[in-house]
C-alpha cells in the first residue's frame, strides 16, 4: 500500500460500505423529519449529531487502520516466508499482509506459476 494521503482513500476504500449506510440513515432521517413537518433547527441538529458520530467513529477506525498499516510496514523488513502458498489479496491490508513476501498480487492479474 502507498505511504501519505493515499492511506486515507485505502481506508476509505475499505469501508464504502459503512460509509454509504450511515449516510442513507442520516438521509432518511432528514426526510423523516422533513415529512412531519418539523421545524428546520431539528433537521440541522439530527444532522449534527450524525456528522459527529461518523466522524468520531470514523477517526478511530481510520487511527486503527493506520496502526496496523504502520505495524506491517515495520514487520516487512524483518520477515521472510514462501509466497507460493498465499492467496490474492482484495483489500489494502491484504497487500501490506503480503508485501512481506514479495507479492502484490491482484485477482484481476493471471498468475505464475
Amino acid at each position: 500500500m502507498e505511504k501519505g494521503p493515499n492511506i486515507f482513500l485505502a481506508w476509505l476504500s475499505a469501508h464504502r460500505l459503512t460509509a454509504a449506510a450511515g449516510l442513507f440513515c442520516a438521509l432518511l432521517g432528514v426526510l423523516i423529519f422533513w415529512l412531519y413537518g418539523l421545524p428546520g433547527e431539528a433537521i440541522v441538529y439530527l444532522i449534527g449529531l450524525c456528522l459527529v458520530g461518523i466522524a468520531f467513529f470514523g477517526a478511530l477506525s481510520f487511527l486503527r487502520f493506520w496502526r496496523k498499516h504502520k505495524t506491517l510496514c515495520t514487520m516487512e523488513e524483518g520477515i521472510l516466508m514462501a509466497a507460493e502458498s498465499l492467496p490474492d489479496t482484495t483489500t489494502a491490508i491484504e497487500e501490506d499482509y503480503q508485501r512481506p513476501a514479495g507479492t502484490r498480487r491482484s485477482p484481476m492479474l493471471p498468475q505464475t506459476s
